[in-house]
This record gives C-alpha cells, sequence and structure tokens, in this order.
C-alpha cells in the first residue's frame, strides 16, 4: 500500500515499525492460523505455511523497499523494541523528524499513556517449533531484516 498510498498523497509522511522475526512470524502464524481454523476446516494444524511465509516475506520488505525509494524527510523506521521500551521518546522524535510541533497538552498526553504502556503484558505466547519453524530458518530467511535492524540472531 505504500506505492499506492505515495502516489494519491505524495506529500504524506509514512512510519514503518519492524519487530524481529522470531517475534512476528509465529505471532502472524498464529493469528491466520486461528482464522483458518476458526471460519474453515482445515486438516493440517497449520494450514498454508509456506504461503503464509510468502506473505510475511512481502510485508517485511515491500515497506522498506518503497521507503528507501523516498526522501528521508518522508519517512521513518522504527523497530517495536524503541517503541515499548521508551513509546513517549519514539513518538516525539517520529515527530520532530517530520517537523511537527509538540503542544504541551499533546506531551502530557503521550507521556501519561507512556506511564500505562508500561503495565502492559501480553497474554500471548508463541512457539515458533508449534508451527515446525526454527530460528535457524528464520535468520536464513530474514538475514537482511535482522542485519538491518541490528536483531539479535541467537
Amino acid at each position: 500500500m505504500v506505492g499506492s498510498l505515495n502516489e494519491t498523497f505524495p506529500d504524506a509522511k509514512f512510519i514503518c515499525m519492524a519487530r524481529t522475526p522470531f517475534e512476528t512470524v509465529p505471532s502472524a502464524v498464529s493469528l491466520l492460523t486461528f482464522y483458518f481454523n476458526t471460519f474453515l476446516s482445515p486438516i493440517e494444524p497449520c494450514p498454508f505455511l509456506d504461503l503464509q511465509m510468502k506473505m510475511l516475506d512481502c510485508y517485511y520488505r515491500y515497506p522498506l523497499t518503497r521507503l528507501d525509494r523516498m526522501p528521508a524527510e518522508r519517512q521513518q523506521v522504527i523497530t517495536y523494541q524503541a517503541l515499548v521500551t521508551r513509546p513517549a521518546q519514539a513518538v516525539i522524535e517520529i515527530y520532530k523528524s517530520f517537523g511537527f510541533e509538540l503542544s504541551p497538552a499533546f506531551n502530557k498526553i503521550i507521556q501519561r499513556e507512556e506511564e500505562e504502556a508500561r503495565s502492559y503484558k501480553s497474554k500471548h505466547e508463541y512457539s515458533l517449533e508449534k508451527f515446525g519453524l526454527s530460528r535457524e530458518q528464520l535468520v536464513a530467511r530474514y538475514e537482511d531484516i535482522f542485519d538491518r535492524f541490528g536483531f539479535e540472531k541467537a
């Protein structure tokens, strides 16, 4: 959608979030598997895994490829880790990089939201093995993503 949005809104600013494949892949596969099992009657426990992985390949690389062609002042890429460990600072940096003003009221809101976010704990647990995947497979498949963002490979 980045290309279409860029054509339709040539002055748009884009924010892309990157998350380690060790978290993204099992989370996405788990969600899609849930949908398949809810709405269909699949024979295998993790239907269409190859197609899901191809879709994830596109989700990882397509936005980055499109953003790489844009001027730096129109795009910002942030890691999920940066967003969850210091959300207020991440938002402030994004605003500043785009030249947007932060009002005192908005600054207060993001500081309050950060305090609330610190208490959030996800109830979801994902296992690569459950889907027949390994860490080594993901590192091999997404080595460019691991390298670009400095994600741990171990």
